[in-house]
């Protein structure tokens, strides 16, 4: 992913040529090198308007083609992919996509090096759920034997314990549906604690309510379902009294 804080070095031809080594034998294509020199070529309007570039998503297996179509599609100059995972290329040869060239790659050690990310404590703790015993159907847990054994009252006693001793600010917890995110907020909130769940459903609190909620510190813990995870493009606002 292309960066653009003030603190990280730019992509020079010599960033271009240290990633390029050992990724593909030839040349750095010279529509890369004319973005580094800021004077990208300017080819005529095609009739899809798209112009010299065209910016996607690298494709995975569990896309089911549908990104890799909208790439063939197109015959840009330069084409420029984009992956917020490329550790996890679920069984797809996500270079291959863009001639095996990879010109930039920043992680969570850089990002957090870098001041883009903050830092985070990953935590271990019991779990007295036996998942063997649900059901595993087309690559996932059934759905609603997963809800039945995650939302219930002995977890969530164990799952607010936890977050009484290690919490240190506002948290997110990540519910497997709908229905899990409303028993963890209502659990919580009878509890003493300011929760709120967001998600998809009618019974939401407002999305982006809730994230200025958090920002001012008057939220403790939002529970969600499918949002504010590694694909997410809202920024986390940390409480200004906090920072």
């Amino acid at each position: 992913m292309l960066l653009t804080d003030p603190r990280t070095k730019p992509l020079t031809d010599e960033v271009i040529a240290a990633y390029a080594t050992g990724r593909h034998a030839g040349p750095t294509p010279p529509e890369a090198r004319s973005i580094v020199d800021a004077d990208p070529p300017h080819a005529p309007p095609k009739p899809h308007g798209i112009q010299r570039a065209a910016l996607a998503a690298l494709a995975s297996a569990r896309s089911g083609g549908a990104q890799r179509g909208l790439v063939v599609h197109f015959t840009p100059r330069f084409l420029l992919g984009r992956n917020a995972t490329p550790d996890r290329s679920h069984g797809a040869d996500l270079l291959a996509q863009c001639e095996d060239r990879e010109v930039f790659r920043c992680d969570l050690f850089q990002g957090i090096d870098t001041g883009l990310l903050s830092p985070f404590r990953y935590l271990g703790v019991p779990d007295d759920v036996d998942y063997a015993q649900i059901p595993w159907r087309s690559a996932q847990f059934d759905p609603e034997a997963l809800e039945a054994a995650l939302a219930t009252e002995a977890r969530a006693a164990n799952a607010l314990e936890q977050f009484r001793r290690h919490r240190s600010g506002p948290a997110i917890g990540f519910g497997c549906s709908m229905r899990h995110a409303d028993f963890m907020a209502a659990y919580f909130a009878a509890r003493g604690l300011r929760a709120v769940a967001v998600h998809s459903g009618a019974g939401s609190a407002p999305r982006t309510t809730s994230l200025e909620r958090v920002g001012r510190g008057e939220i403790d813990i939002l529970l969600v379902v499918d949002m504010f995870n590694e694909s997410s493009t809202k920024a986390w606002t940390y409480p200004e009294s906090e920072r």
